[in-house]
């Protein structure tokens, strides 16, 4: 089968174009046409900050390249592009209030790695009276109080959020009210705006601890031939590590006559009588009184 000359020409062209674009898309930088080096330059990140003073105020970039050396610093202030080419901006030039600086840095060969970060000079940032992690009941609600002072202005507001969801305005007088759902651990984060819009961060881990569920209970016990008998029983709190089960075992002949025998996993006990059958209650609890029940028969198995 034979193909037109024209046919076969546009083919052609179609492969080489075709080649030609994916070797564009592998590398295309025109610094480094062979691509020895792909590794963009790491930046550390520039994070926000407030300097009292502005002439006192320094940032300063931390970079690598893995390939390369750190060739030069890009300094924007507010969408002007600074004279300074060196890893250290100062802020003496800087006018009281907030301003949006980006960073971008690049190497030998040409590649750049960028950040952005909020400067406020003139203004202290608020500073917060931080909260401690804290564990309650999975049936109790959270409350808590935001507070903080600014050294030179006002707090105007406190955000606080938890489960990843919207911030919720807290206004002037900062507090916290937060319910489980049926327990778990909870991150909060909360924040204070002072009155030229600064703004500082904290957080602080909430975990609602539910009551305890019985995994295992032994209810059919064997006697040895020594007389000797153990019941044997576990629980644990769901989705809570490090939280400790609190166990209470009470035993008797009836359901009126039980007594507290055990507070740990096992009962023992030994002897010669030969009823076959106990009354028993366990009560397994979380360290605040959380508790969940369960009540029987044993029946003892002898030789």
């Amino acid at each position: 089968m034979s193909f037109p000359i024209r046919s076969c020409a546009a083919l052609a062209c179609f492969l080489l174009l075709s080649c030609s674009y994916e070797e564009r898309t592998d590398w295309n930088n025109p610094v480094d046409a062979t691509g020895d080096n792909f590794h963009p330059p790491v930046l550390a990140h520039l994070a926000d900050t407030s300097f009292h003073v502005a002439s006192e105020g320094m940032l300063t970039a931390v970079a690598t390249s893995a390939n390369s050396s750190i060739a030069s610093y890009l300094w924007i202030v507010d969408g002007i592009a600074s004279p300074t080419t060196s890893a250290n901006l100062s802020t003496a030039a800087f006018t009281r209030g907030m301003h949006q600086v980006v960073l971008t840095v690049y190497d030998a060969n040409g590649l750049s790695a960028a950040d952005t970060a909020n400067i406020w000079t003139g203004n202290h940032f608020p500073e917060l009276k931080l909260l401690a992690d804290t564990a309650l009941s999975a049936t109790d609600t959270l409350i808590a109080t935001l507070d903080g002072n600014d050294l030179d202005g006002t707090i105007e507001k406190y955000l606080w959020s938890a489960r990843e969801g919207m911030w919720t305005d807290s206004a002037a007088a900062g507090r916290i009210q937060l319910r489980s759902e049926g327990g778990g651990v909870d991150t909060v984060r909360w924040a204070a705006v002072d009155n030229e819009g600064a703004v500082s961060l904290d957080t602080f881990v909430v975990r609602f601890v539910p009551a305890p569920v019985i995994t295992k209970f032994t209810d059919s016990v064997k006697v040895d031939v020594y007389g000797n008998r153990k019941v044997a029983w576990s629980a644990h709190i769901p989705d809570m590590q490090g939280e400790t089960v609190l166990y209470k075992f009470y035993w008797g002949h009836t359901a009126s006559d039980l007594s507290l025998v055990s507070s740990d996993s096992l009962y023992r006990t030994k002897g010669t009588d030969t009823t076959s059958q106990w009354q028993y209650r366990l009560v397994a609890s979380n360290r605040f009184g959380d508790q969940v029940e369960k009540s029987g028969k044993v029946t003892f198995l002898f030789p």
